[in-house]
C-alpha cells in the first residue's frame, strides 16, 4: 500500500514524485550557491585589504605642516 503501485493512475505518480524530487534539490542546490557566492562578497579579509591601502595611499603630513598647525598635526583622538 505504502509503495505507490496500489494508486489508481498507474506509474506516472511514481515519476512525477521522482522528477519533483530531483527540481526541488537542483533549486535548494542552486539557492545555496547563491547565498554562498553572496556572503562571501562581503568578507572582511577584503575590508581591511581596503582601508590599509587607503591609509598607505592616503594624504602624508611632513614636519612643516607640524609646525604650522600642531593642533591639527597631533589630533591624538
Amino acid at each position: 500500500m505504502g509503495s505507490g503501485e496500489d494508486t489508481p493512475g498507474g506509474t506516472g505518480g511514481g515519476v512525477g514524485g521522482i522528477v519533483r524530487g530531483a527540481v526541488l534539490k537542483a533549486l535548494v542546490v542552486f539557492g545555496g550557491v547563491i547565498l554562498i557566492r553572496r556572503l562571501r562578497r562581503s568578507t572582511t579579509r577584503w575590508d581591511h585589504a581596503r582601508a590599509v591601502a587607503d591609509a598607505l595611499s592616503g594624504e602624508k603630513f611632513s614636519r612643516e605642516q607640524a609646525r604650522q598647525d600642531p593642533g591639527n598635526y597631533f589630533n591624538l583622538r
